[in-house]
């Protein structure tokens, strides 16, 4: 039958499938198991179908990407985080502040830049954790750190900086060395990914 009727509704069926399966969640999937032990194997396909559908339409498996507001803006079309399969993904990060300055730069009275990785790498970060609280997750749920450093020779700075936040109990990393970044004050840059913990915002 809901073959029948999805061939003939298509997509409208669909959608209020959806609709319901968000507002009755867990409570269509308890009156569906019931009505399954009533009336046999169809009920139980009605069960795993619509089932389906509620577990989708709650944003279970549902994907979202977003732009932080109150940090500095991606310079490209990306967003900060992306949530998928339980998941959150973090683009590349840096110290860039949310007025495009940087964390870690000083340049003194006669014009001469420095660059300090210590600043930096504290301040990337915090950043990511930044990015993280925005979809209920935090530094402890990272699982995978990508590191790129313009300078193997900053690796003993970025090193004890890391050791602040994370140790051998925290994320895997792995620490490249890049030709440049999108800056030329840009030290280093880092890519996370973190297993969303229960409970945590989808959008």
């Amino acid at each position: 039958l809901l073959r029948w009727v999805g061939v003939r509704l298509g997509w409208w069926a669909f959608a209020l499938l959806r609709w319901v399966g968000v507002r009755l969640g867990w409570w269509a999937v308890v009156l569906l198991r019931w009505v399954g032990v009533r009336l046999g194997w169809w009920a139980v396909v009605l069960l795993r179908w619509v089932g389906f559908v509620c577990w989708w339409g709650c944003g279970v498996g549902a994907e979202s990407g977003r732009v932080v507001s109150g940090k500095a803006v991606p310079r490209g079309a990306f967003p900060h985080v992306k949530v998928a399969g339980g998941f959150v993904f973090v683009s590349g990060t840096s110290s860039r502040l949310p007025d495009n300055s940087f964390a870690g730069v000083s340049v003194d009275e006669f014009g001469t830049t420095d660059l300090d990785i210590r600043v930096q790498t504290r301040a990337v970060i915090e950043n990511i954790g930044d990015l993280l609280r925005s979809v209920g997750a935090e530094l402890t749920d990272l699982v995978q750190v990508t590191s790129y450093l313009v300078n193997m020779n900053d690796f003993g700075g970025y090193n004890q900086v890391w050791a602040e936040f994370f140790d051998a109990t925290g994320p895997t990393r792995t620490t490249v060395a890049v030709h440049q970044l999108p800056h030329p004050h840009l030290l280093i840059e880092m890519q996370a990914v973190a297993l969303l913990p229960g409970g945590g915002s989808r959008e």
